[in-house]
């Protein structure tokens, strides 16, 4: 049978730095504002809509203007927005920089490679009876955290290539590929932000309450 001290390598109510906690929360409000600045300029903001729209309020007071002139005022609208979108994404990099750096001065019992090797260790056990189900919930959590920091690494690599594509001629080979790349994972990060806040919610609610607390206060 498995050995408590064991079980409890893969317990959810985990101890967390205070560095940890930090990046946590910082990386949530920076991801948030990313996806919330897509949002905004891909459908509020959209250059190619608002253009006819100003266009129409402009000459309803008075003031008129070409087709040109308006598309070059909703676009400056929208670059506007996308700078602060680039602001975002290199605060982002220096806190993705800082996790990777992180991983390896904590204590080895919070690095998440090591968590996972536990747990995919203890999974592998064929005496582990009721305990299967709650270590193959702990490993697939764990593996998803580990997708979701490729993810984001992908986001800040592909998005300093097209921050950085007119200042460095060579970046612009891989802009194009950069850019598409930069999209699609949009949607896998907002696919798992959605994921992680609603496993959360089901957590706390259901049988592991305290997860929330545990990231606030550094758990027990």
């Amino acid at each position: 049978m498995i050995e408590q001290s064991e079980l409890n390598n893969v317990s959810f109510y985990e101890k967390h730095s205070k560095s940890i906690r930090a990046w946590h929360w910082l990386t949530f409000v920076i991801v948030t504002l990313l996806l919330l600045t897509v949002l905004l300029n891909y459908n509020i903001l959209d250059s190619t809509i608002n253009a006819p729209l100003f266009k129409k309020i402009l000459s309803q007071s008075g003031t008129i203007i070409n087709d040109k002139q308006a598309r070059h005022l909703a676009k400056t609208i929208e670059n506007k927005i996308w700078t602060w979108h680039k602001y975002f994404g290199i605060t982002l990099s220096f806190l993705m920089l800082f996790r990777l750096i992180s991983e390896f001065v904590q204590p080895k019992n919070q690095k998440i490679f090591v968590k996972l090797k536990k747990s995919f260790d203890l999974y592998r056990k064929k005496d582990i009876n009721n305990d299967k189900v709650l270590i193959k919930h702990y490993l697939g959590v764990k593996s998803i955290y580990l997708i979701f920091y490729i993810l984001i690494t992908i986001m800040v690599v592909t998005g300093l290539i097209l921050t950085y594509e007119d200042d460095y001629s060579f970046l612009q080979t891989f802009s194009g590929i950069a850019r598409t790349i930069h999209e699609y994972n949009m949607y896998l990060i907002l696919t798992f932000v959605i994921i992680h806040i609603g496993g959360v919610i089901i957590s706390e609610l259901g049988k592991f309450k305290g997860i929330v607390s545990n990231m606030i206060n550094g758990g027990k």
